[in-house]
Order: C-alpha cells, then sequence, then structure tokens
C-alpha cells in the first residue's frame, strides 16, 4: 500500500516540478502590502503598516522552512496526509499566522480566520483577513499564505472569486462558528 504512495508521489513530482524554492523576503513586496494595509485603514500610521507587512512576510518565511515546504501545495498536503511531513497544510499557516499576530500590537487592524468549502476533505481552504475596527471582515484584505507555492497570497476578500469565504470566529475543533460573508 505505500509502495502504490510513492509511485503516485513520484508521479506528482515529475509532473509538477521537483522542487519550489521558499521566496526571500523582497522589500518591494512589503512595500506594495503596507500600501494596502494603509489604504484598508488611512488612520494606521505609516510605520504600524510597514511592520505589520513586514511582520506577515517574515513569518511567512519562518513557517515555510518550518513546515519544509519544498514542493506544491497539492503535493505537501499529500505528502503530510500520507504521513511523510508533520505540518503545512493551509490552517497550520493560518493558525500560525494568526496566533503571530495577535500577540503583537497592531491596534488599527483585526485578523479573523475564514473557510471556503468547509468540511470538504479536498476543497476545505482556511486563510487569515486582516480587517480594521470600522469595516466589514468582507472590506478586508485576504492573507493566504499557503496557496502560491511559498509566495503570499494577498487580494482584497471580495475579489478573490475562486472561493466562497465564510467567517470562521474560532479556528478550533470543538467549537465553531460560522457566519457567512455573503449573502445567497
Amino acid at each position: 500500500m505505500l509502495h502504490s504512495y510513492f509511485k503516485v508521489l513520484i508521479s506528482f513530482v515529475f509532473l509538477n516540478g521537483c522542487s519550489v524554492k521558499i521566496a526571500p523576503i523582497m522589500p518591494r513586496k512589503v512595500k506594495i502590502l503596507a500600501q494596502k494595509l494603509e489604504k484598508l485603514n488611512p488612520h494606521a500610521s505609516s510605520f504600524e503598516s510597514y511592520r505589520l507587512s513586514f511582520s506577515i512576510y517574515q513569518k511567512t518565511t519562518q513557517l515555510n522552512r518550518k513546515f519544509k515546504r519544498t514542493t506544491t501545495p497539492k503535493i505537501h498536503n499529500f505528502l503530510v496526509n500520507i504521513g511523510l511531513k508533520e505540518k503545512g497544510l493551509c490552517y497550520d499557516f493560518s493558525d500560525a499566522l494568526y496566533s503571530y499576530l495577535k500577540k503583537q500590537n497592531y491596534p488599527h487592524f483585526r485578523f479573523h480566520f475564514v473557510v471556503s468549502n468547509r468540511g470538504e476533505y479536498l476543497f476545505e481552504h482556511n486563510a487569515l483577513v486582516i480587517s480594521c475596527p470600522q469595516k466589514k471582515i468582507l472590506e478586508g484584505l485576504l492573507i493566504d499564505a499557503w496557496r502560491d507555492s511559498h509566495h503570499l497570497y494577498v487580494v482584497e476578500i471580495e475579489k478573490d472569486k475562486g472561493y466562497r469565504w465564510v467567517h470562521r470566529q474560532k479556528r478550533c475543533f470543538n467549537s465553531i462558528s460560522n457566519i457567512p460573508l455573503t449573502v445567497n
């Protein structure tokens, strides 16, 4: 049985490329995210926005190293699910990033868990949203450290058409309360 998994794994590697390099922290990308954060909340100082942006990129890079990501997200998930890697699923990234940012002092920003396709084994996806106190979560920025092979994916959540995001007020297995972000 395990032999079959390795055949599938080898096929994935050859079809999708052997490895993906962890992206270094690029000052230009940090600046772009900082500008988006300033636009999200004009009451935040440029310093606070830049510090938050740098923290997000720095922590994402650390998590990629910690979870030993060397492949595309789907292959990495496969390796985690068959026990060859310990962590690195989308919720590992969103949980760790959320926990880290909540411990910092960013008074003009709020952090939220979001989920799409909750409970669908192969399709559930978790990410983080940054909002400001005066706005709704749907007006926030989606921060996805898992989706784009070691490159931080950032988009206004309402423009992320590939997913139907739902606010996940708590990210735990016993008490999950979901509030839809859109009206059906």
